[in-house]
């Protein structure tokens, strides 16, 4: 007769977790509970303690470096702060874990903009948009970083879409201007601020261009 029980279990074909595996579990489950913290002082789209929220995210990422919600969010609110190398560092190690995570992918290619590395922002962020072409903002962002390669026309084809897809896109409507003016289009430039005026008409540098197309016109 096969006898089952706790005797059995110290076999050959032991299940058991080890020390270390049960140290894993562990920290896992510590780092789970920090990042549950982090994310219960996240209301309407802001933490409510920031501090606090970036404390708990870094001692989730401490316990568990694997953990990509943890590192994503810590990114996005070093970002805020204007710490470019530390949310990158954070971004491509989420990458590196999930090299299909597509807002990962676009703060990339937004943080590559920021450097001027306008190459490699275009690539990045046609990444976000082969995965999912209803994103507005990836095609504003990768208009802004062809017209600064100087290639005005897929610029414009680019805020073209962010258009359609927002059509209250004030950035678009002005980078479309800034593109048409490169172009030698005023007229078209003239529309284009003008749409952008009407969205912020407060906004100088809209102003400033605007009463510069009308000029040459």
């Amino acid at each position: 007769m096969a006898v089952f029980g706790c005797f059995g279990s110290s076999g050959p074909g032991r299940t058991g977790l080890t020390a270390q595996d049960a140290e894993v579990q562990r920290r896992e489950a510590m780092a789970a509970e920090a990042l549950d913290r982090a994310m219960q002082l996240f209301h309407n789209g802001e933490y409510l303690d920031q501090d606090a929220a970036l404390s708990y995210l870094d001692e989730a990422v401490e316990l568990d470096p694997t953990l990509v919600t943890a590192r994503y969010r810590r990114a996005l609110i070093l970002l805020g702060r204007d710490n470019l190398a530390g949310a990158e560092t954070d971004i491509r190690a989420v990458l590196e874990l999930r090299p299909d995570h597509i807002q990962a992918r676009f703060t990339l290619g937004y943080l590559e903009y920021r450097h001027g590395d306008y190459v490699a922002a275009v690539r990045d962020l046609s990444t976000v948009l082969s995965q999912d072409d209803t994103v507005a903002e990836a095609f504003s962002l990768r208009g802004l970083a062809y017209a600064k390669t100087g290639r005005h026309e897929d610029a414009i084809h680019d805020f073209d879409r962010a258009i359609a897809l927002s059509p209250a896109h004030f950035e678009a409507y002005f980078n479309r201007g800034l593109s048409r003016v490169a172009m030698g289009d005023d007229d078209g430039a003239m529309h284009d601020l003008t749409q952008a005026l009407s969205l912020d008409s407060q906004s100088m540098p809209v102003l400033m261009a605007r009463a510069a197309a009308s000029m040459r016109l």
